[in-house]
């Protein structure tokens, strides 16, 4: 498990899986929590590809995972978003 902080975002990163593609080349895939220290609110991702802890990558991350869990239809996140502290 790698964990850190970064601005108002602290993060916990788990592999917990692999998929292959088409090349047959596999990945490691990551479960992500990510807590908005600010809001004091706390999102789970599933199955990503991959986390940048950087300040820009970390905050599109939230605001892109919170537009699907507020409906907002997303290719990567649908279905793999979830709130653990709202």
């Amino acid at each position: 498990m790698q964990q850190g902080s970064i601005d108002n975002f602290n993060y916990s990163i788990i592999e917990d899986g692999t998929r292959s593609t088409d090349t047959g080349v596999v990945l490691p895939l990551y479960t992500v929590e990510l807590t908005n220290t600010d809001l004091d609110q706390t999102v789970l991702i599933k199955q990503m590809v991959c986390f940048l802890p950087h300040t820009n990558y970390v905050l599109n991350t939230w605001n892109t995972v919170v537009s699907v869990l507020n409906g907002e239809p997303h290719c990567c996140f649908a279905g793999k978003v979830f709130w653990l502290k709202k």
